[in-house]
């Protein structure tokens, strides 16, 4: 099995990041996944969702559907390929959240899978796959962070123009 991640500090509160990254309607973070849909509602525990998803993988078109099988409110989700070629690769993702501070987020989120194909599967993982999953969790990490700035400055903008407004109308 082979695990891949990339780490980083989003300016966003741990529990605000989690309930974005958590349902899969928000695929703004995730570059490879195009389009994102629910199939099975979860459990009130949060697992058993299931999400059909549709994108670019590993540099081919693909579609496959996603189950939830871990879920911890602001610090960990799970998901496993239950459909698909990442069955059959049985990959799972999975980011945890690690709240520094009020409004700061260690995020890490990670990749795992299996090669079939014995040695055939060894070399093409060890020359292609490692880099090109390395390069989808680094681009998902790297998204979220902008995706969470962006959200900041568009509350900044919004409670400027309110507090602006309420000035303008009292002079």
């Amino acid at each position: 099995m082979t695990r891949v991640e990339a780490t980083g500090i989003v300016e966003a509160p741990a529990d605000d990041l989690f309930h974005f990254t958590d349902w899969c309607y928000n695929t703004g973070w995730t570059p490879f996944i195009a389009k994102a849909w629910i199939v099975k509602l979860p459990q009130s525990n949060g697992l058993g969702e299931v999400a059909g998803m549709r994108g670019m993988m590993m540099g081919r078109p693909i579609e496959w559907q996603g189950e939830v099988v871990r879920h911890e409110p602001g610090r960990l989700w799970a998901r496993k390929a239950i459909s698909g070629l990442p069955l059959k690769w049985r990959m799972r993702a999975e980011m945890q959240l690690h709240a520094l501070e009020p409004r700061s987020t260690r995020v890490t989120f990670a990749m795992e899978y299996a090669m079939p194909y014995s040695i055939f599967g060894w070399l093409m993982d060890r020359f292609y796959m490692q880099k090109e999953a390395r390069k989808m969790v680094q681009a998902a990490v790297e998204a979220l962070g902008r995706l969470a700035a962006e959200e900041a400055s568009r509350r900044l903008l919004i409670s400027w123009n309110v507090g602006r407004k309420t000035t303008q109308d009292t002079s």
